[in-house]
């Protein structure tokens, strides 16, 4: 017959014994996969390698930097041409090729046009290749035997590399001259 006090003799013994298996294999006492690692006498910090799975949470220290390489004001671009002929009712400009890797996107035509009194203008339009724009010119003022006009339209145009956009302005009278501003910017197609 075992008295409580036995009782208690074999329970502690039956704990200890459990806790000198933990403490002598955790794999054990934790399950397969589970088991804590201790590092001793080893200096730290200690490289690891491997894979992590999981959710990994990290933390923002400092400011972070996002850029958008196709971020307008990183390759502004902006073309001023100029044309004229007196025995003609038609002149045009030209850009440069868009350069090898880029696509230049034209975003504002600013035109100016001076014709000799009393041409008109019959039409205007920006060309990429065999697509055209057209665009409305307004007379501004008549002055000192001149005609002005002005074109100021914001646009989509889209260039791609070795293409030039050409500004063609047609009148109903010899006699025409034209300053254009085309502004943009440049997309970095590498």
């Amino acid at each position: 017959m075992l008295t409580i006090k036995k009782l208690a003799s074999s329970v502690g013994l039956l704990l200890l014994g459990a806790f000198i298996l933990a403490v002598a294999r955790p794999e054990q006492a934790q399950g397969a996969g589970s088991a804590p690692v201790t590092v001793v006498n080893t200096p730290l910090p200690v490289a690891l390698s491997g894979s992590v799975s999981g959710t990994v949470q990290a933390q923002q220290s400092g400011t972070w930097i996002v850029e958008n390489r196709d971020e307008r004001g990183r390759a502004p671009y902006t073309q001023f041409m100029h044309c004229e002929s007196s025995n003609s009712n038609g002149c045009f400009v030209e850009t440069p090729p868009v350069p090898a890797g880029k696509r230049l996107v034209i975003e504002n035509v600013n035109v100016g046009l001076q014709l000799n009194a009393p041409a008109q203008v019959f039409d205007y339009n920006v060309f990429v290749g065999n697509r055209y724009l057209s665009l409305p010119a307004h007379l501004n003022v008549t002055y000192g035997g001149y005609n002005q006009y002005a074109i100021n339209e914001s646009v989509i145009i889209y260039a791609e590399a070795g293409q030039k956009v050409t500004g063609s302005l047609n009148a109903t009278d010899i006699g025409v001259n034209q300053t254009v501003t085309l502004s943009g910017y440049l997309v970095d197609l590498m």
